[in-house]
């Protein structure tokens, strides 16, 4: 069906661990033809904040999956 399965990732500040984990999964989904959207979050949002972002960024990119990428910031 033509089908090409999206998934967002998501890194929340700027841990150099995230960004190295975040890369092999880039190279993973693009090895098995899943289109690979990062976002990314400079700062650490409220929970409420953060509900309605995703919700606004999961309107926008239409992801299969969305991985939150750990550790997060305390």
């Amino acid at each position: 069906k033509s089908i090409v399965p999206r998934l967002l990732a998501i890194i929340i500040g700027d841990s150099p661990e995230q960004q190295s984990y975040v890369r092999i999964k880039r190279r993973i989904a693009e090895e098995l033809g899943v289109e690979f959207v990062l976002w990314q979050l400079p700062e650490i949002p409220t929970p409420v904040i953060f509900t309605e972002l995703l919700k606004l960024k999961i309107a926008e990119v239409t992801p299969h999956g969305v991985l939150i990428q750990q550790p997060l910031p305390p």
